[in-house]
This record gives structure tokens, sequence and C-alpha cells, in this order.
């Protein structure tokens, strides 16, 4: 029932803040149902520098609230994002997820993102 529910009144808003620095544009991409916000996705476009081959959008953040989950939130939000680098000859997408969050794998899986760079730290 919620999933019908969701397809017919989820609103998608796009706000591009326009940044003069070096990182390009941050797209802001709320998901709501009326008046309450139940989801969001944050990314920007980085301009190409002379070691990079290709413009990329990257993913800072998705977050679609508990109860709106499993149904097709996060899938929309990732198409507005392929949507944003088709619109803008844009060849590279690209996210950040922690080693141990295995839904978010699958779901970035699910959506033909394929692992590609391991980032390793120290806690000092």
């Amino acid at each position: 029932m919620l999933k019908n529910t969701i397809k017919k009144v989820y609103v998608i808003k796009t706000f591009l803040i326009n940044i003069t620095n070096k990182l390009g544009y941050i797209i802001q991409i709320v998901v709501c149902v009326e008046e309450e916000i139940i989801g969001y996705m944050t990314c920007w476009i980085n301009k190409k520098q002379d070691w990079d081959i290709y413009i990329t959008l990257e993913i800072g953040n998705i977050y679609v609230k508990k109860e709106y989950r499993n149904n097709g939130i996060g899938s929309k939000l990732i198409e507005k994002a392929k949507n944003i680098c088709s619109e803008n000859d844009i060849r590279v997408m690209e996210i950040k997820v922690l080693y141990d969050n295995e839904s978010a794998k699958r779901f970035y899986k699910k959506h033909n993102l394929k692992e590609y760079m391991i980032t390793q730290y120290l806690k000092i």
C-alpha cells in the first residue's frame, strides 16, 4: 500500500548552488511527501583538473527516512543523479561507502556502481 502511495505523491526538488571555487557546483535534491522532507541527496560536480581524466559527479550523501525505505525513493535519487550526468556530459559518478555498510554496497551495486578504490586511514 505505501509503495503505491509514494509513487503517486513524491516530489523531487533540485537546488543548484554555484560555488565559485574549484569544487564546481553543489546540488541538493530533496524528496517530499506533501510538505515533509523524507529523503535527500547531496552531490557536486567536480571541475576537471589537469590530472583528472573526467569531470565527475560525486554523491556526498543519500538518505531516506527509515519508514519510507524500500519504496524506490533511493533509486529515484540515483536516477536523478544519472540524469544530471547525462545533461552535463559527465561520464563518471562516484560515492564513498564505509567498508562494513553492506546494505549500501548492495544498493549501489544494484544500480551498476562498481568498487574502484579503497581508502586507508590511520587514527592518531
